[in-house]
């Protein structure tokens, strides 16, 4: 993950943050071999009930693990920076 794509750190995790994350999700989920339907429904909250999601309740369950699964891939890549951040400098004092 590069540094200018960050996941929010807020429980609302909003897909418009995450640039490609959509686009890679759908990339996947079409793919041999799940080949799951990505179609949604139109974003027209006075005419569907669920606007935006997907039409199959498996591929909008997907979806949802996938946007927590690049949370926490974002927080475990923060984590890492930070421990490695963290040893640089320790080497760097140690080595007097």
């Amino acid at each position: 993950m590069s540094k200018d794509t960050k996941p929010p750190n807020d429980s609302g995790f909003v897909a418009s943050r995450c640039s490609s994350c959509r686009e890679q999700f759908e990339g996947w989920a079409i793919a041999d071999p799940y080949a799951m339907s990505v179609e949604r429904y139109p974003s027209d909250p006075k005419k569907f009930a669920w606007p935006g999601m997907y039409r199959d309740i498996n591929t909008d369950l997907a979806w949802q693990a996938w946007q927590v699964a690049w949370k926490l891939g974002g927080a475990v890549a923060d984590a890492k920076n930070d421990r490695d951040r963290d040893r640089d400098a320790w080497r760097r004092r140690t080595d007097l």
